[in-house]
This record gives C-alpha cells, sequence and structure tokens, in this order.
C-alpha cells in the first residue's frame, strides 16, 4: 500500500514538472510580431550607427562645427532608417501638434541651428517665449494635475507644418513632409525605437545621450553661446533640463 502511494506521487510530481517545463517552453518562445522584430533591429541598428558616427567625430572634437556636423549627421541616420516606414492602412493616428515630447541633444542642437538660421531675431524671440510659456504650463500641470488643456507644440506653423522640418524631431520623421498627419501609431513606435537607439549609442561613447522634453531642451541650445561644441566636448549643456517621461517603446521579451 505504501509503495502504490509513493509511486503516485511521485508520477504526479513528474507529471506537475514537466507541464511547468512546458509552459516554460510556451513563455520563452512566444512568437514577436513582425512590427516587434523591425522595432528591435532599429533600435539596434541606430544605436549601432550613432555610436560608429560619435567615434568618428569625437577626433574632431575641437573643430568649431563638429558638434552641430555629428547632429547632422545622427538626424540623417534616424531619416534613412525610418525611411522605408509605409503608413499601416487603417491604423490608429498618433497625435499631431502635442505640446511636449521627447528630444535627444543632437535633435535639439539641430532644431537650434536650424531656427536661428532660418528666422529673424522677432521670430527667435517669439519662438524662446513659447517654450518659456509652454515649461511654466507643464510646471503648473505637474502641481496641478487636473489641469488637461493641451499644449501647442512650439515649432507647429499655422499652417500645421513644422517650422524646421528639415531637421524636425525623430518621433516626427514619418510625419508626411513635415506636416501633422499621416502618420500612424505603428510609425511613431518605430521612430521611438529609432530614438532610443541613438539615445544608447550616445550614452556608450561617452556623450549626453538622455532624451529630454523638447521645450526645455530647444531653450538651453537657443540660449547656449556654443551648445553644440559645448555637448561634443562633454559639458553639460542640458542638465538641467527635464528629462522626458513617457511610456518605454516596446523591449525585447
Amino acid at each position: 500500500m505504501l509503495w502504490l502511494v509513493v509511486t503516485t506521487l511521485g508520477a504526479g510530481l513528474a507529471l506537475a514538472m514537466l507541464l511547468l517545463m512546458l509552459a516554460a517552453w510556451q513563455v520563452a518562445f512566444a512568437p514577436v510580431s513582425i512590427g516587434q522584430t523591425r522595432a528591435f533591429a532599429l533600435r539596434r541598428r541606430a544605436a549601432q550607427s550613432a555610436l560608429g558616427l560619435a567615434e568618428n567625430f569625437a577626433a574632431a572634437a575641437s573643430m568649431p562645427a563638429a558638434g552641430i556636423d555629428l547632429a547632422r549627421a545622427v538626424h540623417r541616420a534616424a531619416a534613412r532608417l525610418l525611411r522605408p516606414c509605409t503608413p499601416v492602412p487603417g491604423a490608429a493616428p498618433a497625435p499631431g501638434g502635442q505640446g511636449t515630447l521627447g528630444i535627444t541633444p543632437p535633435e535639439a542642437l539641430l532644431i537650434a541651428a536650424e531656427l536661428q538660421a532660418r528666422y529673424p531675431q522677432p521670430e527667435l524671440d517669439a519662438m524662446r517665449e513659447r517654450l518659456r510659456a509652454n515649461l511654466e504650463r507643464l510646471s503648473h500641470k505637474a502641481a496641478e494635475p487636473r489641469d488637461e488643456s493641451p499644449l501647442v507644440c512650439p515649432l507647429l506653423r499655422p499652417d500645421g507644418y513644422c517650422a524646421t522640418a528639415d531637421s524636425r524631431p525623430i518621433v516626427c520623421l514619418a510625419r508626411n513632409g513635415g506636416r501633422c498627419a499621416n502618420c500612424g501609431v505603428a510609425e511613431l513606435i518605430e521612430a521611438q525605437n529609432v530614438q532610443a537607439g541613438i539615445s544608447a549609442g550616445l550614452h556608450a561613447a561617452q556623450l549626453d545621450g538622455e532624451v529630454y522634453e523638447l521645450n526645455s531642451a530647444l531653450l538651453a541650445a537657443l540660449e547656449s553661446r556654443q551648445p553644440a561644441a559645448d555637448w561634443l566636448g562633454g559639458a553639460p549643456v542640458f542638465a538641467d533640463c527635464r528629462r522626458y517621461v513617457s511610456r518605454p517603446a516596446p523591449q525585447p521579451a
């Protein structure tokens, strides 16, 4: 009788262990969607590209234009990675013209450089006021969460186009020609993964690759005398800027 009980318990325990192993196997090898696979590949390629570019430009850090040249090269690399993106039919549209989003230092530097090259001083002063107003609103929203009124992107022109369409933020690159339209959530997620990869690559190159809040980082870039050169030289150009807090881009399992 005792032998029968022991045998039965042993068989039950073995069966339970087998079921647990099968469940673990199923979780470990759960299928990853094509979209996730592409997003992870984009992130890896973006990180490699940013690291390689940063290492190449580090040797020329003493050159006055090296910082902005690196920023431009990083932006072009991001645009090339996202160029094959095609809108997903029937996909939910991504929000356009939001007043805050995340940008890395190269993005902030490039946007600031284009603004200063294209617009006269009165318009630059008006841009700074919009940035400060948005930052004040963000501070109030943090202190008073009930304030749900939307912020308007400081770069959004009345015609719906970006004021710096050629150097617009990475997360806006999927938008049609710089206009805040025709971008779906799937394209936005891919852009977020490219941005996350660039951030990781810059960090690996010992550069500030943090993702900062748009208004805060752009204002810092506009109000610094030589922000690009200082950033490439390791100076804390964006040390006082707000970090951008959002749901993280999809991560590999």
